[in-house]
């Protein structure tokens, strides 16, 4: 159409009109009609072609044709469908839909030529264009989504998705015009767009040539500047953390539809960092999923795995993938895909991305990074030197000369050659340090990289902590030995260090926090924290004069009207959202003196008692918390804020919110600020609040580093920091250095002549620790007899100066209780004092009191443990339930001695294991059904499962013995205690230091094998039996002594984490695809004799029997991804020589990636690994939990593993697998097949127990093939 580049933007004009009045050979067109049925479109635009003519009948163009886009996720049959549609609805524009139609729509068909473009490559569409014949009439579908090498985006911020199809459609709209002129055909290129909004765009698109433009009469509501500006603004309001003013503005603005305001309002919430909110919306998105268009999926995917929701982000992106075909949005998907860290994820997207958008700039630089993790440095250097960003180019000099480097002699002396390289790009040294040490490990030279590592170079970030502490793991794998303890103080000092200057740098603390696990480095990491820490406190302790009393206020009952008055001009300054630490009110407002503000919210907040069912509760604490930050600026002592976070955290953890004393934790080192003083206040508050919750490591990680700081001298500040750090001492049986650190603060406040109101509270700890050295038998231990006299005095003394009485309360309660049941008299003026203790407390602290009872009763069990808060992390939800399980196994003995089998089961449940996820039927992996929230919800759990056809066996070990309870599959259930001669507790400390490791042992006959339980065992057990037992999950049930034989020699078993967790796979119901996969990760050797080339030449032609692939690359299991049976071979490392499974690994102890085989195994049903010790499962020593891969496999979303507690030879696996899979594909349960492959290797193997009884499922035992 030549008229001037004109544009037409028709009020009444039908498409027939447009085409009619458009069509010029020897010109081109652009439709911009919209997006909504636009294939269906291009049939219509034909059908109009194939109707002009002249007046003869001659038709107008010599040819048509119709340029598709890529399919992109759609068939090429469903999209000439919608073509053939578009052609009858060209018919009926001018006629009645009748019996000419089909012939038409048949004869148009017939002539109408049909092409589909394999990518989006403009310079490859426009050559298309260039072979057309004179006078042909083309058609292209989609050209907004076509990209050309030539096109000039714009340099204005930010650039928009608009302005990116707008300067590629640019350039197309000349290539276009160009081969229309050249050929004499006529180009209409249907955009599926409207127009753009913004001036410029509009502006650059009427400047190509004189290319026509045909709109529709489509106005947007908004601009798409006042969109940004509208957006920008939002944006910006949030990340300054006015919340309450963004969401006000989002609800003003009427122009915006609801989907795009509940998008608005997530974004805010986002960047404003209100997780919780975050979270909240996230789990309402899938009601309202169905009405977002795919961009907006990707957009919630990315927030989504920003936020510690992957599957969802996963589940979301697998829906948007089949409808995205734009550069830009697969782009978005590809970065929301790594964020998930999920390779199939991942290369699904690039896969994607690369068949339709060969030319991304993101492809480029993703195979440049890929070729670095290879070593490929000139491959990486050559693809980033044609980066259209300068950063990128400076990145490929920085890989030109690690080429050379890595080349060249200077390799041999890394430190220095890194040194060389750094002052050629300084501003890259960062960078090529991290890939000459990565160099350094892929040939072998880990001790070189620890050197470079460790050389002092480093410019340390918290970043540099997750590398070092891969670098360290990978190491303690493949090369144990160079892992000196000097190594490991070096980075624990750098650590240290880095923490006391950057304390809310949370990957550095949880980086060294996760390196020094016991499942890492066993007990070596949790004695060096503590010692270091202990060392850190070695200094000479000097405590100044207590300053002046602060101010206090006249009257406590004020506080109230105080905080109400504080919360509502928070509340006005945020626009009704009230965010900690954003404002500061001012002394002229608050109109009280701000210290005895602060000292009235610490008094609060330390004789508050919060409800943990009480949400009100909870508010008020937050409320405290918000309030005193908001005060503490204007008061004499701005620290005393951190010591009411404190106070409200420690009540909340004892009052069943654990995750939300983290939360609080977290957001002290947000608070901690630039003063050092402060640094250490906060860090000390951080550690004392994780301290009491568990988590040990983090505690004395983050107080040591408080301890780098300058050094406190006030009383407060040293009793703070010294009676933690002895506490923790105290918690990983440092007793005696607990003992000392309690003397040496007894006599640091003597001599400072400091008031009284210290002496007891230090009596209460030494009491404590007194006890633990009692319980850990040694023989300098104070006697029950000692303590309970010297608890009795110390509690007087408490009372008489009105200080907390809880822990002195919780101290006589145990010890009287253990007193009566030695049959020891307790006095009675202990018990007097009992009562009187008792009143004082809050009524939450009661039911604790009355929950940790010698005998407790259900009610109060289940009152304390019943509305503890889900934590955040699985993890965990293991330290969060360490007090009920002390209760628990109390309860299950009073259920046992009262014949309750509800409370026994409740006791069961909740020794097991807690915090397993379970896939949902929405693909995500959520917590399990939690069965303690409702007092009978263990034993209707235990009878439905039990209906299933199999009796569930539920155990509790305590210090008199084992306790067990069978649910028959009536619904019976009956529990008793197991006499001393058939289980006797004093023999399981001797079997765990050999077994189960030492099963292995060639040397092992049968006799001793079988000797090995001879007092672990059962009265008796069913023939099928589900096991549900945290407390002997670390004995294999297939060892357990029944009726003088070994249970697995002549039962059907299995366990299972929770009946929690059973229940939710059961009602999930996952159906398998019965595909199936193995990777066994070999490496050939000369001989071919290495054990894992062994176990492929064994297994392969089962393997092939049975149509399953083999894959033995080394790299990445990625193989097995989508299986739903996945088979795994390979080498099982222990962290100690038989505690804590630690890591897989090849014949050349090259460590496996176990995030890559998480991500494999994310879509499988079942697992079965051949892997030593692959089966089982250990005590936590921090949180109390079962630790192990099964579990972790099971909390990706697997129903079931199967896996031997202890190595297995490599000839082991072949008539196990052979049997499992015959069974399997039979449709035989889990359970039943993996039985019959037990019984196929003991006839096999002329019953070697060591072989016949190692693999057990764990799981759910009733998943099948189908």
């Amino acid at each position: 159409m030549k008229e001037g580049n004109a544009t037409i933007a028709p009020e009444r004009d039908t498409l027939a009109d447009l085409v009619a009045r458009c069509l010029q050979f020897g010109n081109a067109d652009v439709f911009a009609l919209g997006a909504q049925l636009s294939i269906k479109r291009l049939g219509e635009i034909a059908g109009y072609a194939f109707m002009m003519g002249d007046a003869d009948g001659k038709p107008a163009a010599s040819a048509v044709t119709l340029i598709l886009p890529p399919a992109g996720g759609r068939t090429s049959e469903d999209m000439v469908a919608e073509v053939e549609d578009g052609l009858s609805r060209a018919w009926r524009q001018f006629d009645e839909d009748d019996e000419r139609t089909a012939p038409f729509v048949a004869n148009a068909r017939k002539n109408l030529r049909i092409e589909q473009m394999e990518n989006f490559e403009a310079v490859v569409l426009v050559a298309r264009l260039a072979r057309a014949e004179d006078r042909e009439f083309l058609v292209v579908g989609e050209a907004s989504l076509y990209r050309h090498p030539d096109a000039k985006l714009p340099t204005i911020e930010p650039c928009s998705v608009e302005d990116v199809w707008c300067a590629h459609l640019h350039r197309l709209m000349l290539g276009a015009e160009a081969t229309a002129q050249k050929t004499g055909s006529y180009v209409a290129l249907d955009i599926a767009e409207y127009f753009p909004s913004r001036a410029t765009n509009m502006d650059l698109l009427q400047s190509a040539g004189d290319v026509g433009l045909v709109s529709s009469d489509f106005t947007p509501r908004m601009s798409h500047d006042e969109v940004l500006g509208h957006v920008g603004a939002l944006y910006d309001a949030a990340a300054r953390g006015d919340v309450g003013a963004a969401l006000a503005a989002i609800g003003k603005e009427d122009r915006m539809s609801e989907l795009q305001n509940w998008m608005l309002r997530l974004v805010v919430h986002d960047r404003a960092g209100l997780r919780d909110q975050v979270h909240a919306m996230l789990d309402g998105f899938r009601e309202v999923a169905a009405d977002f268009d795919v961009r907006t999926l990707v957009s919630v995917a990315r927030i989504a795995a920003e936020n510690d929701r992957d599957d969802m982000a996963q589940a979301l992106l697998e829906q948007a993938l089949p409808d995205l075909r734009s550069e830009t949005d697969l782009e978005q998907a590809a970065h929301a895909a790594h964020k998930t860290g999920r390779q199939p994820l991942v290369e699904a997207v690039r896969e994607k991305l690369r068949r339709l958008h060969r030319g991304s700039e993101l492809l480029r630089l993703d195979d440049a990074s890929a070729a670095a993790r290879d070593g490929d440095y000139a491959t990486a250097a050559a693809l980033l030197a044609g980066a259209t960003d300068e950063a990128n180019r400076e990145r490929a000099k920085m890989f030109y000369i690690l080429a050379e480097g890595v080349a060249s002699h200077d390799f041999e002396t890394p430190t220095a050659l890194a040194r060389a390289l750094c002052q050629q790009l300084p501003e890259r040294a960062s960078s090529i340090q991290y890939e000459l040490i990565r160099s350094l490990e892929r040939c072998g030279r880990r001790s070189d990289a620890l050197e470079l590592l460790l050389s002092g170079d480093i410019v340390w970030t918290e970043n540099w902590f997750s590398i070092a502490a891969g670098l360290v793991g990978r190491a303690l794998v493949a090369d144990p030995q160079i892992v000196t303890e000097d190594v490991m103080r070096m980075l624990l000092g750098i650590c240290i260090e880095h923490l006391s200057q950057h304390p809310d740098d949370a990957l550095a603390r949880m980086s060294i926090a996760d390196l020094l696990d016991s499942t890492r480095v066993g007990s070596v990491g949790i004695a060096l924290l503590a010692f270091t820490a202990i060392n850190g406190a070695s200094f000479s302790l000097v405590i100044e004069p207590e300053p002046k009393q602060s101010a206090r206020l006249d009257d406590i009952s004020r506080v109230s009207a105080i905080l109400e008055r504080i919360l509502l001009w928070l509340a006005e300054q945020g626009d009704g959202v009230i965010i900690t630490g954003r404002h500061h009110i001012p002394a002229e407002v608050l109109k009280e003196n701000p210290d005895a503000v602060l000292d009235g919210l610490l008094r609060l907040a330390d004789h508050f008692a919060p409800d943990a069912s009480d949400e009100t509760d909870a508010t008020l604490m937050n409320h405290l918390a918000a309030a005193a930050v908001a005060v503490a600026p204007s008061a004499a002592d701005a620290d005393r804020d951190l010591a009411v976070i404190r106070g409200v955290a420690l009540k909340l953890g004892l009052g069943g919110r654990p995750q939300h004393a983290r939360d609080l934790a977290e957001q002290v080192l947000q608070l901690a600020g630039d003063r050092p003083e402060r640094r250490r206040k906060a860090l000390t508050t951080f550690a004392d609040i994780y301290g009491r919750l568990g988590h040990t490591r983090e505690a004395l990680l983050t107080l040591a580093a408080a301890m780098a700081l300058p050094m406190p001298q006030g009383l407060h500040e040293v009793w703070t920091e010294q009676t933690l750090l002895l506490r923790l001492a105290r918690d990983v049986g440092l007793t005696d250095q607990a003992l000392k650190l309690i003397g040496r603060l007894r006599l640091a406040i003597a001599e400072a002549g400091s008031p009284g109101g210290y002496d007891h509270r230090l009596n209460t700890l030494e009491i404590l620790a007194q006890d633990q050295k009692r319980r850990y038998g040694d023989k300098d231990a104070w006697s029950a007899e000692e303590l309970l006299r010297a608890a009795t005095a110390n509690a007087s003394a408490i009372l008489d100066t009105g200080d907390e009485v809880l822990p002195i309360t919780f101290m006589i309660k145990q010890l009287s209780d253990e007193a009566v049941e030695k049959s020891i008299a307790v006095p009675a003026e202990t018990l007097k004092l009992l009562d009187k203790l008792i009143d004082r407390l809050a009524p939450a602290h009661r039911t604790l009191i009355t929950a940790i009872a010698r005998r407790p009763d259900l009610a109060s069990v289940a009152a304390f443990t019943g509305p503890i808060q889900a934590s955040r992390y699985n993890e965990d939800a293991s330290y969060d339930l360490r007090l009920a399980r002390v209760m628990s196994r109390r309860l299950a003995r009073a259920a046992v001695a009262d014949g309750d089998p509800g409370a026994f089961a409740y006791a069961v449940e909740t020794l097991a294991t807690q915090g397993i996820g379970s896939r949902n039927s929405k693909g995500e992996v959520v917590a399990a059904t939690r069965v303690l929230s409702d007092q009978k919800g263990a034993l209707l759990a235990a009878v439905s499962i039990a209906a299933y056809g199999l009796p569930v066996v539920g155990m509790v070990l305590d210090e008199q013995g084992l306790m067990t309870m069978t649910v028959s599959t009536d619904g019976t259930a009956e529990s008793l205690a197991v006499a001393r001669d058939t289980f006797d507790p004093s023999s399981l400390p001797a079997w765990r230091e050999r077994y189960p490791y030492w099963y292995s042992d060639p040397k092992l006959d049968e006799p001793g094998f079988r000797a090995s339980t001879e007092r672990i065992g059962l009265p008796s057990l069913p023939e099928r039996a589900l096991i549900v037992s945290g407390d002997m999950t670390n004995v294999p049930p297939n060892v357990l002594r029944v009726d003088g034989l070994l249970a697995g020699e002549n039962r059907v078993i299995a366990t299972t984490p929770s009946l929690g967790w059973l229940q939710s796979s059961l009602m999930n119901a996952r159906v398998g695809n019965g595909s199936a996969a193995a990777w066994i990760p070999v490496v050939e050797s000369e001989a071919g004799t290495d054990v894992l080339e062994l176990l492929r030449d064994e297994i392969s032609d089962v393997l092939d029997g049975s149509s399953i692939r083999l894959d033995t690359t080394t790299r990445s299991p990625m193989a097995l991804s989508g299986a739903d049976l996945a088979i795994i071979g390979a080498h099982g490392g222990l962290a100690e020589p038989n505690r804590y499974f630690r890591s897989l690994s090849d014949d050349r102890d090259e460590p496996a990636d176990l995030r890559l085989l998480n991500d494999a195994l994310r879509g499988s049903r079942i697992a079965l690994l051949f892997v030593c010790s692959g089966g089982r499962l250990d005590r936590h020593p921090e949180s109390g939990g079962l630790v192990g891969i099964p579990n972790r496999l099971l909390d990706l979303g697997l129903d079931a593993v199967v896996a031997p507690a202890w190595p297995i030879p490599f000839n082991a696996p072949r008539p196990w697998l052979r049997a499992f899979l015959s069974e399997w594909y039979r449709g035989a349960p889990a359970i039943d097949a993996c039985a019959s492959a037990n019984q196929a290797v003991a006839k096999a193997s002329s019953h070697d127990l060591r072989r016949s009884l190692a693999m057990t499922l764990h799981g759910n035992p009733f998943i099948t093939f189908r």
